[in-house]
């Protein structure tokens, strides 16, 4: 699984599982890293999460670098199958004031804005990683048809809870900050919460929906988590209307999902 282990300064481990950007690697990086965070290897402090490697900070005055390696040789992942992760449904609105790179998608890929979320609709992604600011999610892969550039010149600010795409991956901006995504859309939900453990993390798959315009202020009861189930379903509002939801409703705490209070939605499809 990990192709080499090395320093990274004095007290780092620089864990290489490859060169390539793909699912099955990064799904090897995710099983490796939650593995590690259920051990209780003494002296690691801090595990980042990467597309194809795995960083382990450690404290030297509790372990050093051929113990925590011998250490980390001897654990047995735990496959992505057997483990449970959430299911999170999230609303995004895709009207004009929030698709705010939409005349330049439309231009560049040379589709319709119908074409354009169609493709972006009709796919499950896949969570790689976090990062780059907190909680903000990595998706792909997206539709071949939708790969773009970065835009030449990234915004000074990008609204909190903008959706974008660039290359084969979407996001979501979890606070507002500099970017250069391609932004498509908009979400009102909270997506990241620093006093809770919980929210988006590596490993997830989902897909989009959409929904009402109107529903963009109402939709934050409509996030939902499911810690047994390995998908997470976005709405997305623009288009055509409210889809239907599927399941029964549950009422769940927000801590769950990395949110304060309670809320409610639709179970997983």
């Amino acid at each position: 699984m990990i192709k080499n282990i090395s320093n990274l300064g004095d007290a780092a481990i620089y864990c290489d599982f490859g060169n390539e950007f793909n699912k099955e690697i990064n799904t090897n990086v995710i099983s490796f890293f939650k593995t590690i965070q259920e051990q209780t290897i003494k002296g690691i402090t801090n595990l980042a999460l990467l597309y194809n490697k795995l960083i382990i900070s450690f404290d030297l005055d509790l372990i050093n670098f051929s113990d925590l390696k011998k250490e980390i040789t001897k654990i047995k992942v735990l496959k992505t199958s057997e483990r449970h992760v959430k299911s999170v449904k999230i609303p995004i609105c895709c009207e004009d004031e929030f698709a705010l790179d939409m005349e330049r998608l439309k231009k560049k890929l040379n589709l319709s804005k119908n074409e354009i979320l169609n493709n972006y609709l009709n796919k499950e992604y896949f969570c790689y990683m976090t990062g780059f600011i907190a909680g903000m999610p990595f998706l792909g892969d997206i539709d071949k048809k939708l790969h773009l550039n970065r835009l030449e010149t990234p915004r000074v600010k990008v609204p909190k809870g903008s959706g974008g795409i660039t290359e084969q991956f979407c996001n979501i901006y979890t606070y507002e900050s500099p970017g250069g995504w391609n932004i498509i859309g908009r979400t009102p939900q909270i997506m990241f919460n620093k006093n809770s453990h919980d929210g988006f993390c590596g490993g997830f798959h989902g897909s989009f929906r959409e929904c009402f315009h109107k529903g963009f202020h109402g939709s934050r009861h409509e996030i939902f988590t499911d810690n047994s189930l390995s998908k997470f379903t976005f709405f997305l509002c623009g288009r055509n209307g409210v889809s239907s939801t599927h399941g029964t409703p549950h009422s769940i705490p927000r801590a769950a999902c990395g949110i304060e209070g309670n809320c409610t939605g639709a179970g997983a499809d």
